[in-house]
């Protein structure tokens, strides 16, 4: 994918996070909507935030320390890195509508839900440590 297609993507993320955001009285939990569907990007912000800060690395240089890379590195194939971004993709925005449609009490069960999931995920690909 290009630039032009990851912008158009990016955009259109963006416009789902900020029209579904809304939060009326009593349903506070749509505040964490934008969170959950921005949860790819954030993700691997903070996965490349927390693995430079781990090899005491300045967070501002480049390096290829973003979760794909981390996958690469341990041999799964680019088709099979796209199944899985495209699944969490899924996952995260059906989550999404589900924390728009559901009560406070739901919608915070499944946002720690999603969160606990995403931290586990980057657990695992932070210990992985690649034999060269």
């Amino acid at each position: 994918m290009g630039d032009a297609g990851s912008q158009f993507l990016g955009f259109a993320q963006a416009v789902m996070a900020v029209s579904l955001s809304f939060a009326p009285s009593g349903r506070e939990v749509g505040l964490v909507i934008p969170l959950v569907i921005l949860a790819i990007p954030l993700f691997d912000l903070l996965f490349v935030i927390f693995m430079r800060f781990r090899q005491k690395k300045s967070i501002f240089l480049k390096s290829n320390d973003h979760f794909v890379f981390k996958m690469l590195e341990f041999g799964i194939s680019r088709q099979t890195i796209l199944r899985i971004m495209i699944i969490i993709s899924l996952l995260t925005n059906s989550c999404a509508l589900i924390l728009f449609l559901v009560s406070n009490i739901f919608g915070i069960i499944i946002f720690f839900l999603v969160i606990s999931t995403l931290i586990l995920f980057a657990a695992r690909l932070s210990r992985l440590e690649i034999s060269q």
